[in-house]
């Protein structure tokens, strides 16, 4: 089960590996946003570690508006339209593309050659089976107020795979850390981790979920 997290703007779902690999793709469906607000913004992304060491956020978030690409720390390229809708599919794919780079790619599921990011990401102590790849969906609010009724619906991944240099396999319940896979509310707030409800999560394979967030606290 995920921890809560301290001082945080939101909830979400995660699923993070152990510490060794290279690479990490998945499919990702964009959940459905019922948004009337500019405050409430949907993430779906991951974070990429080094083992021992520093972090990057890659992904895509959408509020009322479009979609489009985010990263933390913020490089040239955040903020882009990625020109999906919500309910369609991306396939994430971020690989050590030599020591001290990541290349962090979003496809068109349905197109690879439809390429919709494709990022080369300084970070130091970047190294071939030496990354931790933690894959989340998260809501948040800029303001820590989570009673506007707004609601994320149906998003999360799917066929989610990680790999060596040797090999790869799916996210598993072998491959990956038990306190921090699963949905997450923030300490201090109760009743925010039931704002996150999931459906069809495998938890022996850790490999797919359907997750829905609403902001219905009273």
């Amino acid at each position: 089960m995920a921890a809560d997290r301290k001082d945080r703007d939101g909830v979400g779902y995660e699923v993070q590996s152990k510490a060794g690999y290279t690479q990490a793709t998945s499919y990702a469906t964009l959940p459905k946003r019922n948004i009337n607000n500019l405050a409430d913004i949907a993430y779906v992304f991951y974070t990429v570690y080094v083992n021992g060491g520093t972090c990057m956020d890659f992904g895509v978030r959408g509020g009322m508006y479009s979609w489009v690409t985010t990263y933390l720390p913020v490089v040239s390229g955040d903020g882009t339209k990625i020109n999906k809708n919500d309910g369609e599919k991306i396939y994430f794919n971020i690989n050590v593309e030599k020591n001290g780079v990541l290349r962090c790619r979003i496809l068109d599921a349905n197109n690879f050659s439809n390429v919709l990011c494709d990022t080369l990401y300084q970070m130091t102590g970047v190294a071939k089976n030496n990354m931790i790849f933690n894959k989340q969906i998260t809501f948040c609010n800029n303001y820590q107020t989570f009673n506007s009724g707004c609601k994320i619906s149906n998003g999360g991944f799917d066929n989610s795979y990680i790999y060596t240099t040797t090999g790869y396999s799916k996210m598993n319940s072998t491959n990956t850390l038990s306190n921090r896979c699963g949905r997450f509310g923030i300490v201090g707030i109760d009743g925010s981790r039931e704002m996150v409800t999931v459906n069809n999560a495998n938890t022996s394979e850790w490999d797919k979920e359907d997750v829905t967030i609403t902001f219905n606290l009273k």
